[in-house]
């Protein structure tokens, strides 16, 4: 009897010992399914990213990832460290877009208040304590765009580049009864290295693609970035007839100033004139340094009247901000483009050099 007793015993051991065996094996293989779900999603990620040019789209990508890999998240949001020093919402999931147009203080940042971005960290509260994660006026704000106070629980994640935080990402949830978990903390701190990673591939290819495009001393177009940008518009203009006006501008008297004053004179008008041009023209116009004082501007579907008008007001504002030193002025040309003529770009641009030098000369002339 006792034998059986035994026997009964362990076998209900033995049960018991395989069926804890049958759960380990089970969340090992459910563990290993999740990890190459995540491989997976980060490879995607990764993929996505190398073949994106714009900044916006990466904290999308980057957004979208994070949702994807901790999936009980509902809502969500990137928030960037802008050059200002304010950090702007880029990228926004289950939120109103108007959350696109709100810049907050670092210290306005929950997670800075919390632990100056040290580590991730979840906040699990109720509906109407949720005022604790910004101040009054902050909060204000948010509540006017409607059903951010229904958040449950929330995750939030710095993102370093070159240990400075650049981004933080935020992940909500605003179901009942659901909550992010100490295994949420694990996961986001699986993937945060490789968005950190690949944030990191993306600003150094978009640093290195901004000098291979832009000048180094005016932080203009350089002319290979202007002929390949011009290209495209003059497909565009053919297609859609408009008209288009091309200045070419070359600054006067500009070797006196390097002759007189030295090269770092000469850099300074150079800079000043590129100011001109950022403060007076919109995205809408092409423009860039072409090599030495020579510049170049596409106005976009404008008339000759007008493109003259925008011209004039760069003058008067090198007028108002030279100095002594710097008595900025210019020559230049237009050559107008109304998709009839099919001119090529060497064509126009000979047109308007053309043009060009006969304004210097007439100034030269009235100034003799």
């Amino acid at each position: 009897m006792k034998k059986d007793f035994f026997i009964i015993i362990l076998f209900s051991f033995l049960i018991l010992f395989i069926i804890i065996l049958l759960i380990k094996n089970y969340k090992l293989k459910n563990n290993l399914m999740e990890t190459e779900e995540i491989k997976k999603e980060i490879y995607n990620m990764g993929k996505k990213i190398s073949n994106i040019s714009s900044k916006k789209l990466v904290y999308e990508v980057m957004l979208q990832s994070a949702m994807t890999v901790i999936d009980k998240a509902d809502r969500g949001s990137v928030l960037v460290l802008e050059d200002d020093e304010y950090f702007q919402y880029k990228a926004v999931k289950g939120y109103s877009k108007e959350l696109l147009n709100m810049k907050l203080k670092k210290e306005d940042v929950y997670l800075y208040r919390l632990n100056k971005f040290g580590d991730i960290h979840v906040l699990n509260l109720k509906a109407d304590n949720n005022k604790s994660l910004f101040d009054d006026e902050v909060s204000r704000r948010i509540d006017d765009m409607g059903d951010y106070n229904r958040i449950n629980s929330a995750l939030f994640s710095p993102i370093y580049v070159d240990d400075k935080v650049i981004a933080v990402i935020n992940l909500d949830i605003t179901r009942t009864n659901t909550s992010f978990n100490k295994e949420d903390i694990v996961k986001m701190r699986y993937i945060n290295h490789e968005l950190e990673l690949a944030l990191k591939n993306f600003l150094s290819h978009q640093k290195l693609r901004y000098i291979a495009t832009h000048d180094e001393l005016t932080d203009l177009y350089n002319r290979r970035s202007f002929k390949d940008n011009f290209s495209k518009e003059l497909i565009k203009i053919n297609r859609e007839k408009h008209i288009s006006q091309v200045a070419l501008i070359d600054l006067d008297d500009f070797k006196l100033i390097n002759d007189n004053y030295g090269h770092n004179e000469g850099d300074k008008a150079l800079t000043i004139m590129s100011q001109a041009l950022k403060f007076n023209l919109d995205r809408n116009h092409l423009y860039a340094r072409m090599s030495g004082d020579e510049f170049v501007i596409v106005f976009k579907n404008c008339s000759e009247k007008e493109a003259r008008n925008k011209i004039l007001n760069i003058k008067k504002y090198l007028h108002i901000n030279c100095d002594e030193r710097n008595l900025i002025d210019f020559s230049y040309g237009l050559a107008e483009v109304d998709g009839e003529s099919k001119l090529s770009m060497d064509e126009i641009l000979s047109i308007a050099d053309r043009n060009m030098y006969i304004n210097k000369k007439e100034k030269k002339i009235l100034t003799s």
